[in-house]
């Protein structure tokens, strides 16, 4: 009979050691050796790093032959390896147990889960550099790469799960207040060189906000109904002088008299570093939100924004930050530059590509 490659464990942070080393040489069953070696190998980590974590160093933890390893994982790296997955699972079900104790209403799971995704025994140090040496392996070893893409995967999903499950209530909330009230909201697309709310929205942009500034047509005929209180504003076709349009009398006109008709209006702008388009807007607007991409804006561009918008007076309302990674390797990594999304591609664009900051009226 072929002997068993697994137990179940409890969750725990990294496993007690002070029973002291263990008897050599003892009879036991298989999976309680394998999890002897596993443990032993979680406090070497921890300890000493994966540089220093050697069969040798290992066994004398666990208190058994060196042999052991070889039978019962093959080496030293598919030993790290099942470490890192049995890590992996300790915290998976301690998450899983923080939602189990937690309330049925979407947004307290979703606190129950962050909250315990940042204290003990999930945020502990001596887990943190078994975390630090499994992450310093991800590069040059494929069995841990593929375990380290799997761990993640399963914490990316179930906290995308629980976001989009307490975006949704509160979404319901929102649309039955505003419902209630009965404000209108109309959103403009005034980014005359590349247009995307007509595509969020799935609307025509066959006409917009191009043809009213050109004088072209009336701009209660080119706007468009998308649900009860909610109306847009597509840009329609390209015009060879965006900023020249922004800065027209026309284009402040168009705004005081969808003001004079809705009660909230949403511009969005191109990015501000590369075009003085939002500045020109901003300065018609009563507040900016800016917008900037997680994991691709430098901050240094994000502050430039910010400094620029302020010189010129603007109210700033807020800051968002969309398309986050949840992978800790991927907060700081900046690759591409604005000026290739902007003009790259539509497989630019697909891939996400690089994005400046943007100014949302």
């Amino acid at each position: 009979m072929a002997e068993p490659r697994s137990d179940h464990v409890p969750p725990n942070s990294v496993p007690d050691d002070k029973s002291g080393p263990r008897a050599k040489f003892t009879r036991e069953l298989p999976a309680v050796r394998r999890r002897a070696l596993i443990e032993a190998t979680a406090r070497c980590l921890a300890e000493c790093g994966h540089a220093e974590t050697s069969v040798r160093e290992v066994c004398a933890r666990a208190g058994v032959s060196p042999g052991l390893v070889r039978h019962y994982f093959g080496g030293i790296d598919t030993l790290i390896a099942e470490t890192y997955r049995f890590i992996g699972g300790q915290v998976s079900e301690t998450l899983a147990a923080a939602l189990d104790t937690a309330e049925a209403a979407p947004e307290a799971r979703l606190r129950a889960f962050i909250d315990a995704s940042f204290r003990p025994p999930v945020l502990d140090p001596d887990l943190l550099s078994i975390w630090l040496s499994f992450w310093a392996l991800v590069r040059r070893d494929e069995a841990i790469r593929r375990i380290h893409r799997d761990v993640y995967a399963a914490y990316r999903q179930r906290l995308e799960g629980l976001i989009v499950a307490a975006a949704e209530a509160r979404s319901r909330r929102v649309d039955a207040a505003l419902a209630e009230v009965e404000q209108s909201l109309a959103a403009i697309d005034a980014d005359l060189r590349r247009p995307r709310v007509h595509k969020i929205f799935s609307i025509r942009n066959n006409a917009g906000l191009s043809n009213y500034l050109t004088g072209e047509a009336d701009l209660g005929t080119l706007i468009q109904v998308v649900m009860p209180n909610l109306y847009v504003l597509p840009v329609g076709p390209l015009p060879p002088n965006p900023a020249e349009l922004l800065g027209s009398a026309k284009m402040k006109q168009a705004i005081d008299s969808l003001a004079a008709n809705f009660d909230f209006l949403v511009i969005d702008s191109p990015p501000v570093s590369s075009f003085a388009d939002s500045m020109i807007l901003s300065s018609l607007v009563e507040g900016v939100i800016i917008v900037v991409k997680g994991g691709v804006t430098p901050r240094e561009m994000a502050q430039r924004t910010k400094e620029h918008l302020q010189a010129i007076g603007a109210k700033i309302l807020g800051i968002v930050i969309n398309q986050i990674k949840l992978q800790p390797h991927d907060y700081y990594y900046y690759s591409t530059y604005y000026s290739r999304y902007y003009y790259g591609s539509s497989d630019d664009e697909e891939s996400g590509a690089g994005e400046g900051a943007k100014a949302g009226a």
